[in-house]
């Protein structure tokens, strides 16, 4: 829901509390919402009512950055402060997936940004390494999926 012009926080009645860590990346796509927290908890929740869908520990330590595939149907990424991206499947529909469909270590240093192209196929990371890497959905899925 959106603030409208002219009121502050404290007037929003629809605030969730999502946990008791601090929420260090947000994405929003489709209809879903992801939250991440220094502690390492995923959070899928409904946009239009706010309500959880499912949460879980990523094993990540401090996650930076979420992204969602285009659709926001399929494919959540996460990433963390050691450089590691994790991917989860939001196909699942409602089941609450218990460990990522796949892991890459994609960067010597913590990332900062993830993002996937309009259409899907690419999928880019940045990093303190001061690199930025850009990744075929397609070939990245297919060899962590067959390794």
């Amino acid at each position: 829901r959106h603030l409208e012009d002219g009121e502050g926080a404290d007037d929003h009645a629809d605030a969730k509390e999502i946990g008791r860590n601090e929420v260090t990346a947000l994405c929003v796509g489709g209809k879903v919402m992801c939250t991440a927290t220094a502690a390492g908890e995923l959070g899928v929740w409904d946009s239009k009512t706010g309500d959880s869908l499912w949460r879980v520990a990523s094993g990540q330590r401090r996650i930076t950055a979420l992204a969602l595939e285009p659709t926001g149907a399929r494919l959540l990424a996460s990433a963390s402060s050691h450089g590691d991206v994790l991917f989860w499947d939001l196909a699942q529909g409602h089941a609450h997936p218990k460990e990522p469909i796949s892991a890459l270590g994609a960067h010597m240093h913590s990332i900062s940004c993830l993002a996937f192209s309009a259409d899907g196929s690419l999928f880019v990371s940045a990093s303190a390494d001061k690199t930025v890497r850009v990744w075929s959905v397609y070939l990245t899925m297919t060899a962590l999926l067959s390794a």
